[in-house]
C-alpha cells in the first residue's frame, strides 16, 4: 500500500552494516567525521561548549530504508531557545558519511544535566557518538512488534489523510489541465472569453492554495509533536501521517509544496526585513500563455 519510510519501515533482520560493524560500533571514519562536523557547528552557532553528539533515528534499530538519513544531535550548553533547531547546520547536512551512501542530517539541542538520562530512557536506540558506546541500545530485533500492528490506529487516520490529500491533488491537476486547454485553444478576442478564462485560473489557485494549506497543516502539527522531545515525536500520529503521505503515490508533488512553502517563506521574511530577496519561484499555478 505504501513505500514504507523511518519508523513505518519494515524491520530489518540487522542493524544497517554500513554504519555498524559486528560488534555494532560505529565505523571510525564516520564517528570522526561526526564529531568533527559537529565541533564545527558549534563553533558556528556561539553560545556555548558542546557537551554531547548523539546518534538516534531509524538507523539505530531495526527498522530503515536505503535512503535513510544519518540524523545526529549536537547538544550545545547555553543554546539561545529561540534558535531553530538546524541553525548553523544547514550548510553542513547533506554532506554524505564516509564510506556510504548516505547522507548526515544535523540538528541542535540544548544541552542539560539530565539529557543523557533523558536519551536513555527513550524506547529506541541512541548512539553516543563522543564516547563510542551505546546510550541506549536499540531493542532486540524479536522484542518488536510489526509496524502496522503497533501503529494500527495512526495509519487509520493516515489513510483517510491520504485520501484527502490525493483528492485534492487530482482536482488540482485536473483543472490545471483544463486552463492550459483553455489558453492554447482560445484566443480570448471576446471579453466573455477572457472572463472565462480569469474564472478557470482563479479555480486553480484556490485549489492550489488548498492543498498548501493542508501541506502547511500537516507539517505544522508533526513540528509540534516533535517540539517536546524526539521519542514522542517520532511515534507520533503527526509523523507517521507526514510520512505515509511522503512516500505514498503523490509524495513528490507533496514534498515539492513543502519547498515550495519553505521558500515562501524565506521570501517573506526578506521582505519583512526590508532586505532585498532572491527573485520569486515560478508559481506551480502560473501558467505560459
Amino acid at each position: 500500500m505504501y513505500k514504507p519510510a523511518s519508523v513505518i519501515e519494515r524491520l530489518r533482520d540487522s542493524l544497517s552494516p554500513d554504519i555498524w560493524n559486528q560488534d555494532k560500533k560505529m565505523y571510525p571514519e564516520i564517528r570522526r567525521q561526526a564529531l568533527t562536523t559537529a565541533k564545527e557547528i558549534a563553533e558556528d552557532a556561539g553560545d556555548g561548549p558542546l557537551r554531547g553528539v548523539y546518534m538516534l533515528g531509524s538507523l539505530t534499530g531495526y527498522k530503515y530504508s536505503d535512503t535513510s538519513d544519518i540524523d545526529i544531535m549536537v547538544a550545545i550548553e547555553g543554546l539561545k531557545p529561540g534558535k531553530s533547531k538546524t541553525h548553523g547546520a544547514k550548510k553542513y547536512n547533506g554532506r554524505i558519511a564516509k564510506g556510504t551512501n548516505r547522507v548526515i542530517s544535523y540538528f541542535l539541542a540544548e544541552w542539560r544535566k539530565d539529557t543523557a538520562e533523558n536519551l536513555a530512557s527513550i524506547d529506541f536506540g541512541v548512539y553516543d557518538v563522543m564516547e563510542d558506546e551505546w546510550l541506549n541500545e536499540p531493542p532486540e530485533r524479536k522484542d518488536m512488534a510489526p509496524t502496522y500492528a503497533k501503529f494500527w490506529s495512526e495509519f487509520l487516520v493516515a489513510d483517510a489523510k491520504v485520501r484527502h490529500f490525493n483528492k485534492l491533488v487530482k482536482d488540482y491537476l485536473t483543472e490545471k489541465r483544463k486552463l492550459s486547454s483553455m489558453v492554447k485553444n482560445n484566443p480570448r478576442e471576446s471579453l466573455f472569453e477572457y472572463y472565462k478564462v480569469e474564472r478557470q485560473k482563479e479555480k486553480v489557485r484556490t485549489l492550489f492554495q488548498d492543498a498548501l494549506d493542508f501541506v502547511e497543516s500537516v507539517d505544522k502539527d508533526r513540528k509540534i509533536a516533535y517540539s517536546s522531545d524526539w521519542g514522542p515525536g517520532r511515534n507520533s500520529k503527526q509523523n507517521i501521517i507526514y510520512k505515509v503521505l511522503q512516500y505514498d503515490e503523490n509524495g513528490e508533488f507533496f514534498k515539492d509544496l513543502l519547498e515550495y512553502k519553505s521558500k515562501r517563506n524565506l521570501e517573506e521574511d526578506a521582505s519583512k526585513s526590508k532586505r532585498q530577496g532572491r527573485e520569486p519561484r515560478e508559481s506551480p499555478t502560473d501558467i505560459q500563455e
